[in-house]
């Protein structure tokens, strides 16, 4: 036994030597990301599968010939990402980059394909999470040929024995049938298995060949744009680290495992394949933090893609400014012009060259704009936190805008009207709880929402569980006239001491929940009373009994910290075991422990006053 003992130590440092190794040697070659000296550039934003108007554009830009053979000598073409979903052919675009690469090498050109988030969500296999994204071609398109022949041999078998039809002769009745059949499998787990691991045994090892951000002369191109933090970072270090971390989770997912590492980019909110602040962000106090960026970049411009005009994450008074396609001083320039018919079919591409930008734009057919929701926003003081709850019930839904709020949780827009009031609210329906390497789910929402409740705390907009077009998920009101904390640069609110301890209050209940503050615009401030919310809750709840390394707490409130000490571990239980594990309200009621140890610690060290409020 002793042997043994000595020798399983060994093996698992062999093993852990062998994969460090192994990362290593697959990322010691970085990939080029940096180009000086280059005469003429062209950009596409995002394309989602629609490979026709692809092509017009490609031929439109000289890009390309009639045989679609690259005709633009040394010109660098850039794609930004988002060749994936909500269109039907993705492959083909992948398979006409994938030639024109080469093509383009071979005549002294380059072509740069750029990660976008669809492309992140399908290599880590959580597209389908959201079920509008794959449509049944793109996933029939990704699966073995023998699979989807096999498949589609018996679709045309059950539809011949069918005696109401004799109509499986006509092409595009049986394209229709075929879809259909397609989608209902769409959601069976074992195909969707099937899709991944075949998708990246080609185009998802392709995809890793490529890069997240590059420069080219003094133009950065990243498909979100690069958030202040991420400025720091080198080009080199983004490319490597999401390069690493995305074949990490490719690999784990491969192999049914939970990836052990800690993401540094991979699916971060204010990652380049995230980030919207140069689509969301006010010009006039993001200014200063754009130059920064740039500066810190050596840059002059940022191209970026990923918020198509019109778009509703785009505020009503902002979306005059995006339609120019060109936003601080022009040092920012956003090409997401919804070039698939999925959105509007403008048709796009931007031209750098002689240091100056010009963008060219058209569309087909002319688009009817919907007429635009004027709700009665709720305030403040109107309304009691249970009214709100009650409207949430009780309001009927007069739209729905599917996957329009930003965010890996892709949520719901809806619209609700009682009769006498009408209002905005966000629904979330991912449910994909703990273990998963990337749990999301709006269970954990309503979790976070019941512990407010539980604590008093009034510091989440009201939320309720309820069921639309058939789904179930939490549906919290949208309160109206907020900014974020991200957004509040040199804003004094008229009680700093007051609004400094609410940030303190708020920071103990996150590590109650264990829910890292990794977006200060989760954080929402009303512009009159300076009231704060914390929103986004859906990845909270990590089964750790440790408190969150970097928001150690400081001080807390008199009332917050009572509640605490009087809520016993059995209401929690009870209140709590709808939405979470056995394992998150152990790791929970531990956390709560840990925090009223620490308060009690605090206070013994500096006295009651300087912790309590």
């Amino acid at each position: 036994m002793r042997f043994l003992n000595r020798k399983i130590p060994v093996l698992i440092l062999s093993l852990s030597l062998f994969a460090h190794l192994f990362f290593v040697s697959l990322f010691a070659d970085s990939k080029q990301c940096v180009w000086k000296d280059v005469d003429k550039i062209i950009a596409v934003g995002d394309i989602h599968g629609d490979y026709d108007n692809f092509v017009k554009i490609l031929k439109s830009a000289g890009l390309v010939d009639d045989r679609l053979k690259w005709s633009a000598g040394k010109c660098h073409f850039v794609q930004t990402g988002d060749i994936m979903d909500r269109g039907d052919y993705a492959k083909y675009i992948m398979d006409l980059l994938k030639r024109l690469q080469k093509e383009a090498l071979d005549a002294g050109g380059r072509v740069h394909v750029l990660l976008g988030n669809h492309e992140e969500m399908n290599i880590t296999g959580i597209v389908f999470r959201y079920p509008e994204y794959v449509s049944p071609k793109q996933f029939a398109s990704f699966l073995p040929e023998n699979y989807r022949i096999k498949m589609e041999n018996e679709f045309r078998r059950q539809l011949h024995n069918r005696s109401e039809t004799g109509s499986n002769s006509d092409a595009s009745f049986l394209d229709s049938y075929f879809d259909t059949k397609w989608k209902g499998l769409v959601t069976d787990e074992n195909i969707q298995k099937m899709y991944v691991n075949t998708f990246n045994s080609d185009y998802g090892t392709w995809l890793l060949e490529q890069n997240t951000a590059i420069k080219i002369n003094d133009v950065i191109f990243a498909h979100g744009g690069i958030s202040e933090k991420y400025s720091h970072w080198p080009l080199q270090k983004i490319n490597d680290v999401m390069r690493k971390e995305l074949n990490v989770y490719r690999l784990a997912y491969k192999r049914g495992i939970i990836p052990q590492i800690k993401r540094e980019i991979l699916y971060m909110p204010d990652s380049p394949l995230w980030n919207r602040d140069y689509a969301l962000k006010d010009e006039r106090t993001y200014s200063r933090v754009v130059n920064k960026i740039l500066k810190n970049l050596d840059a002059n411009h940022m191209v970026i893609a990923h918020t198509p005009p019109g778009s509703p994450v785009i505020p009503e008074n902002q979306k005059d400014e995006v339609v120019f396609r060109t936003r601080f001083n022009q040092k920012i320039w956003m090409i997401d012009t919804g070039i698939a018919e999925y959105y509007y079919g403008i048709l796009s591409y931007l031209v750098y060259e002689n240091e100056e930008f010009f963008m060219t734009e058209w569309r087909d057919e002319e688009y009817a704009e919907d007429i635009p929701f004027e709700p009665s926003p709720i305030k403040l003081g109107e309304l009691s936190r249970e009214e709100m709850e009650y409207f949430l019930y009780s309001a009927a839904v007069v739209n729905v805008s599917k996957g329009s709020v930003p965010g890996r949780t892709a949520a719901w827009r809806i619209e609700l009207d009682d009769g006498e009031i009408q209002g905005r609210a966000m629904f979330k329906v991912v449910d994909v709880t703990r273990p998963t390497p990337l749990p999301d789910s709006y269970k954990y929402e309503l979790a976070a929402y019941a512990l407010d409740k539980l604590l008093g705390f009034q510091k989440i907009p009201p939320m309720i569980k309820r069921e639309i077009d058939g789904t179930l998920g939490s549906l919290q009101i949208r309160i109206e006239n907020c900014f974020s904390l991200a957004d509040k640069n040199e804003k004094v609110p008229p009680d700093p001491q007051a609004f400094s301890d609410t940030l303190e209050e708020i920071n103990v209940f996150e590590n109650l929940i264990y829910n890292e503050r990794t977006d200060l615009d989760d954080i929402l401030i009303h512009q009159e009373t300076w009231d704060i919310f914390r929103v986004d809750f859906s990845e909270a709840f990590e089964p750790t009994p440790a408190l969150i390394p970097n928001q150690k707490i400081k001080r807390c409130s008199k009332e917050l910290f009572r509640n605490l000490k009087e809520l016993s571990d059995n209401v929690i239980r009870a209140r709590l075991e709808e939405y979470l594990s056995e394992e998150e309200i152990s790791a929970l009621l531990r956390r709560k422990a840990l925090i009223i140890e620490t308060i009690e610690n605090l206070i013994k060290e500096k006295g009651r006053k300087a912790v309590l409020f």
